[in-house]
């Protein structure tokens, strides 16, 4: 329990805090992982969640910590996931937090979103991009060629729900592909 600091060459400096309470990773000053971005999460997946199958085929781009693991499982119990996260040092906090617990680890590819995304043949029912160093979104969410490769591992009635916290205005290439987007 306390504060740890775990240096990171992708995100610089990202902070652990852990209390019998509760657990967040910030970096760059802005949370990661933590009860304010679970319920979040709780609340977007409750409300695409009765269009999505009982057992969904799960893609997590930007995984973080793994938080938004937790939200999932919560709902979809027996979701199969495919996790994609650049950063090693995230990797390694996945594993140790254990937000998937008591399930299985989810398949973590350690990889560019945008590239493992372009190789990726396998279609998902929902597909979660949460793409951010710290505060910022990544760049590569605005992408036409990103949210064209997005579609394309798309199961038919799948969804795809893109956090854009910090700048809603990046959803604007996604809805020139995608028919709609959850406000």
């Amino acid at each position: 329990m306390g504060q740890r600091i775990i240096s990171s060459t992708h995100n610089g400096q990202i902070t652990l805090s852990q209390t019998p309470e509760r657990t967040t990773v910030v970096v760059g000053g802005a949370q990661q992982s933590g009860p304010e971005l679970n319920r979040i999460w709780q609340l977007s997946l409750e409300r695409v969640g009765q269009s999505i199958p009982h057992n969904p085929r799960v893609l997590v781009l930007g995984l973080g910590a793994g938080g938004v693991l937790t939200e999932i499982h919560s709902l979809f119990p027996s979701a199969a996931f495919v996790a994609v996260e650049h950063d090693p040092a995230m990797v390694v906090l996945t594993r140790e937090l254990r937000y998937f617990a008591p399930h299985e680890e989810p398949r973590i590819i350690e990889a560019d979103a945008a590239e493992a995304l372009a190789a990726m043949t396998d279609s998902f029912d929902l597909i979660i991009v949460d793409l951010f160093t710290g505060s910022r979104l990544a760049p590569i969410v605005r992408d036409p060629h990103f949210i064209a490769d997005l579609r394309k591992n798309l199961s038919p009635n799948g969804i795809v729900l893109i956090n854009a916290f910090f700048e809603p205005d990046a959803l604007a290439a996604a809805d020139a592909i995608f028919a709609h987007h959850a406000d």
